[in-house]
């Protein structure tokens, strides 16, 4: 089994996990693999729980979408640094710019949207105020101006979504159909392992470790 406490994932949290997981399964489902009856349950219920949380104009999962996509380029920004501690010429000075980003821990993803705003932003003054010319020599700066754009587009369509109405509908309305999502999730993530021991399928057991990986950034 995939083992992750669902129960303690926000809405947004849930819906972001849960499209990352329908998106990735989709990408590399086959018939052999023999999950269809598991993965059309949660299919189901995920399409159910995304038209709750898009009851707004400016929906919750526009607001999702757009964190996804700047922990995406956090998570670029901190690989492509990291590559840089083996380069004979630049492995000195991608090491001080990657202690700043680990600095902040490697959950950061995890946190509010209000502290992963306050901690790019943080990260971003830093690493602009003392590491310019490192940054440009091992072309991070691009990731760096990619992140900082991402982290203020998100600040910004949240606002706008918080000035349009409360959450309250949003959280009602998806609470509602939760725990059917829940249960589909935690019975899928249960028997794609078993079905990948049992069956031996290559593209299977490929596709739980990358399950295991994305599910471990929860």
């Amino acid at each position: 089994m995939i083992e992750i406490a669902l129960s303690g994932l926000k809405n947004n949290v849930l819906f972001t996990l849960c499209k990352r997981i329908y998106e990735l399964i989709l990408s590399v489902k086959t018939e052999e693999m023999g999950i269809d009856f598991y993965f059309g349950r949660f299919e189901e219920a995920y399409a159910e729980y995304k038209a709750a949380m898009e009851k707004s104009v400016l929906s919750a999962a526009e607001i999702a979408e757009k964190d996804s996509f700047r922990d995406r380029i956090w998570s670029a920004l901190r690989i492509h640094v990291k590559n840089y501690l083996r380069h004979p010429l630049l492995g000195a000075k991608a090491t001080p710019i990657l202690n700043e980003i680990d600095k902040y821990g490697k959950q950061v993803v995890k946190q509010s949207y209000e502290a992963e705003s306050a901690i790019i932003h943080n990260l971003t003054e830093t690493l602009e105020s003392g590491f310019t010319d490192d940054l440009a020599a091992m072309h991070a700066d691009e990731w760096l101006s990619l992140l900082k754009d991402a982290n203020t587009d998100f600040e910004t369509t949240l606002r706008a979504y918080n000035a349009q109405k409360s959450n309250a509908d949003e959280v009602d309305a998806a609470t509602s159909v939760r725990p059917r999502l829940e249960e589909a999730l935690r019975k899928l993530l249960t028997f794609l392992p078993m079905q990948a021991e049992v069956t031996g399928n290559s593209g299977l057991n490929e596709l739980v470790k990358q399950l295991e990986v994305e599910v471990s950034r929860f």
